[in-house]
């Protein structure tokens, strides 16, 4: 009996399927060499970062509503100011250096709390280390200035129905949130990651985006004219809370260190304030354009 012969078709036909094999191994094995390596850069990664932040925060324009037992009038539009570098009135820290060369190490901390700063730390995932969480504490503030300013105020004043433009000052001895507005966000960060070799495998370069909701502790420092009422004071209350997003880039210098760059826009409600003695309200709401710059260290 004779055998069959494979025809030359046949041939070619089984050549082609073991042809497509080979490149689906290849293509499998590359697949997991570059899946393993990509899990080893991973592992070298530092994915968590604490930062400190000096910077400045915009004016801003708020509708005040003040209540007490006497009054319920709003005041529209008024203008606050940030005095972002208070006590220094510059760029350079001076209110830290000084007691610093000094070596009053506790006056030193204390000056890096009197002007804008703020402090945060993200931790980015294993599995996506282009995405992080993390907490973003932010201190900025809002003055009441000193220069007249006529303002829309419309309420009741001591039992007069009242609609007018007037001086701010003559209801308003000071309004200030002084020692911060305080937001503690709740953050998520997205990041690319460029640059990348072996020293940094996340990247040299790191432009991101960033977005938070925070609850705030204000502290509040309000005083209105021909009355004993006023309020000095850290108030934590459901009602007071803002949310920001931000854009900008980090650059890391060394292996666990770098700086960064930072634009920020923020919104706030204070929506649950009162005086001292726990009597009346006292509500604004404002959004403030943020410019940040500062350090990072990487673990």
């Amino acid at each position: 009996m004779k055998k069959a012969m494979l025809s030359q078709s046949e041939w070619s036909l089984i050549m082609n399927k073991i042809l497509k094999l080979k490149i689906i191994i290849f293509i499998i094995l590359l697949t997991s060499n570059l899946a393993f390596a990509e899990k080893e850069k991973v592992k070298k990664m530092k994915l968590t970062f604490i930062e400190y932040a000096r910077g400045v925060s915009s004016s801003t324009n708020s509708t005040i509503h003040l209540s007490t037992a006497s009054k319920d009038l709003y005041f529209y539009d008024v203008h606050l100011i940030d005095n972002s570098f208070f006590p220094d009135n510059s760029i350079i820290p001076n209110a830290f250096f000084k007691p610093l060369f000094k070596g009053d190490i506790v006056g030193a901390v204390k000056a890096t709390t009197e002007p804008y700063y703020g402090i945060r730390t993200y931790h980015f995932l294993k599995n996506k280390p282009q995405i992080g969480f993390g907490i973003d504490f932010i201190h900025f503030k809002v003055f009441l200035p000193d220069e007249k300013q006529i303002v829309k105020i419309k309420g009741t004043n001591d039992g007069e129905n009242i609609n007018l433009k007037d001086d701010v000052h003559n209801y308003l001895k000071s309004f200030n949130v002084s020692h911060g507005v305080n937001h503690i966000g709740f953050s998520i960060v997205y990041r690319k990651m460029l640059y990348k070799n072996e020293k940094f495998p996340d990247g040299r370069l790191q432009p991101y985006i960033s977005f938070h909701i925070a609850p705030c502790i204000p502290h509040h420092e309000v005083q209105i004219k021909n009355s004993q009422l006023k309020a000095y004071s850290y108030q934590v209350k459901f009602l007071n809370f803002g949310f920001g997003i931000g854009a900008g880039v980090r650059v890391r210098i060394y292996e666990h260190s770098g700086l960064f760059l930072e634009y920020k826009y923020t919104y706030t409600f204070l929506r649950n304030l009162f005086f001292d003695n726990g009597e009346g309200k006292i509500q604004l709401n404002f959004g403030v354009h943020h410019l940040q710059w500062g350090i990072s260290i990487v673990i």
